[in-house]
């Protein structure tokens, strides 16, 4: 009998103390309050016993605890262990659940950059393809086409044949392909010196393309060659005549 009797002021005495730094209480705090519920002074020490489960709480004592944390008397004088095991597992929940929630905000967020980045590309290759299709083209819309490509498009890091998929998963464009689409459009004179141009490129450090000046050393030959397209167009409209 005296066993339980201790384990009953074990487990009022941890509810009380948890229950006491929820609502963010001292103890001195809470032996006022308790004393006011009771009507007589009660000395902080008295918590502190009851918490240590080395004081018997009384019947009444119990009714005025609980109704001052507003819980029943049944959550007083239940084992702890178990409820707290079970609020661990469920902070651990959701503290996953907010670490998914994370990750997938974070992988939405990408997405939506990847799109954002890819899209115009794929609506000027769209446009290509239209014109392509069209004997009616439009060459203001194939050339805002192409400088869109130029300047978004991911391109094949070396040769002018190479296709792969860049990190963002957008497919590198290569030269090949720039080449069939150009056809379409370019003189094969200008074509040809722009793919003699790409695959001699080395990365110089700097090269004028018409308005263009290349800083990069690892300049992608493919978009090399479309610069070299884009920088021959310009030099037209600039001298008609030439």
């Amino acid at each position: 009998m005296q066993d339980t009797s201790d384990s009953l002021n074990k487990h009022i005495g941890a509810n009380t103390a948890e229950r006491r730094a929820q609502m963010g209480w001292s103890q001195a705090e809470l032996a006022e309050r308790l004393g006011a519920a009771l009507g007589r002074k009660l000395d902080p020490t008295a918590v502190t016993r009851i918490e240590g489960g080395v004081r018997t709480v009384s019947a009444v004592e119990l009714v005025a605890l609980a109704d001052l944390f507003g819980v029943p008397m049944s959550w007083l004088v239940e084992d702890p262990a178990p409820a707290r095991r079970m609020v661990r597992r469920w902070d651990r929940i959701s503290k996953e659940a907010e670490v998914d929630a994370y990750r997938a905000e974070r992988e939405r967020t990408m997405l939506h950059a990847r799109v954002k980045q890819i899209a115009p590309v794929l609506r000027a290759w769209s446009t290509l393809a239209d014109s392509t299709a069209s004997a009616d083209r439009d060459v203001d819309a194939i050339r805002h086409a192409l400088v869109v490509i130029y300047d978004l498009g991911t391109f094949a890091p070396d040769g002018l044949e190479e296709e792969a998929y860049s990190p963002n998963g957008q497919p590198t464009i290569d030269g090949n392909l720039l080449r069939s689409v150009l056809e379409q459009f370019v003189d094969p004179t200008v074509i040809d010196d722009a793919w003699t141009t790409a695959l001699d490129w080395d990365g110089p450090q700097h090269e004028q393309l018409g308005d263009e000046q290349f800083t990069r050393a690892d300049e992608p030959p493919a978009r090399v060659f479309l610069g070299q397209i884009l920088a021959n167009w310009r030099d037209r409209d600039a001298n008609p005549e030439a």
